[in-house]
């Protein structure tokens, strides 16, 4: 019973050990993934603009949806993905949610990748795009609406991300926790990487140029300041790398 008991307390001793590095591991495997699917991202919106003149793909919203960063438009399942990234196959109620591996998706986030499959929307993604985005107050809210707002590479902003992850708060400016309930119920993480509260512990921030960098954030608005702010919802994105400046860039 004793060596038992001994064998035992070892067992426990080694898991203690071991699992906060296979737990590191694994948020730096997603965070690899993460930065893959950006850079995907990236090279397609370069071909896409060699196509067109140095145009991003045009991101008009359907009339009465949402202006958060993570919602496109209806066309990009036709002009965009299937030419440029790959055909968008939405998860559902009937196929279920997508898999980690989705380059729509960062493998961190939850949240979004729920709502679509039990809403059986197809113009949702799991990160926020910004660029060539119709005006709105959201945008304005930080004075920081002609980054929305620009449609074309090399223009005014180019230093600035084009594509981030989900640095969002949810129904509060102080909420990290999305909680809804609904076609479905859903209470967790409202942004991508959660750590402590469900707060980012930081971002892949997209470029022009192709770089991906990641920031980190933790609510430190010292790496990380918001660009928008949800109109009447008091969401707020974070988007904005503070060591760019204030802009424009």
């Amino acid at each position: 019973m004793i060596e038992l008991l001994v064998v035992i307390s070892i067992i426990a001793i080694l898991a203690a050990l071991l699992l906060p590095a296979l737990a590191k591991a694994k948020q730096q495997a997603l965070k690899a993934q993460c930065s893959s699917n950006l850079k995907q991202w990236g090279a397609a919106v370069t071909m896409y603009a060699g196509d067109f003149n140095t145009f991003y793909p045009p991101n008009t919203i359907p009339a009465g949806q949402s202006a958060d960063p993570s919602w496109m438009s209806d066309s990009y399942n036709v002009i965009f993905y299937p030419p440029y990234l790959y055909k968008n196959l939405p998860g559902t109620a009937t196929t279920g949610q997508r898999n980690l591996a989705d380059i729509l998706y960062c493998p961190t986030d939850g949240w979004h990748r729920l709502y679509e499959e039990a809403s059986g929307v197809t113009n949702l993604i799991g990160y926020d795009w910004l660029p060539a985005r119709e005006e709105s107050a959201e945008y304005d809210y930080f004075g920081l609406g002609q980054w929305y707002y620009r449609t074309k590479l090399g223009q005014q902003y180019f230093k600035a991300s084009v594509m981030t992850d989900n640095m969002d708060t949810y129904d509060s400016p102080t909420s990290w926790t999305a909680t809804f309930t609904g076609s479905f119920s859903y209470s967790g993480p409202a942004g991508n990487h959660p750590g402590k509260n469900n707060v980012p512990t930081g971002g892949h921030m997209l470029y022009e140029d192709g770089s991906v960098v990641w920031t980190p954030f933790n609510g430190n608005t010292n790496f990380v300041s918001p660009s928008a702010e949800g109109n009447g919802n008091g969401d707020v994105y974070y988007n904005k790398p503070t060591s760019i400046g204030d802009g424009p860039w």
